[in-house]
């Protein structure tokens, strides 16, 4: 799952953790332009980068119930 905020990293973890998901990993994005002109191919200078969190884990088969609100 893809998750553009920290504040909604420890959402997602909560849920998934509620939902049964076991052994979830967490990597940071980054994206940033690369200058693409012939004979200069190098990462832009000015880097306007955003970051993002992709979460991945397993669920289990276990029984989850709902977690209450």
């Amino acid at each position: 799952m893809y998750v553009p905020t920290a504040n909604q990293v420890i959402k997602v973890l909560t849920a998934m953790s509620d939902y049964g998901y076991v052994d979830v990993k967490m990597v940071d994005v980054m994206v940033r332009e690369w200058k693409t002109e012939p004979n200069e191919v190098r990462p832009q200078t000015w880097v306007n980068a955003h970051t993002g969190y992709i979460l991945i884990g397993r669920r289990t088969l276990r029984s989850v119930t709902q977690p209450a609100k």
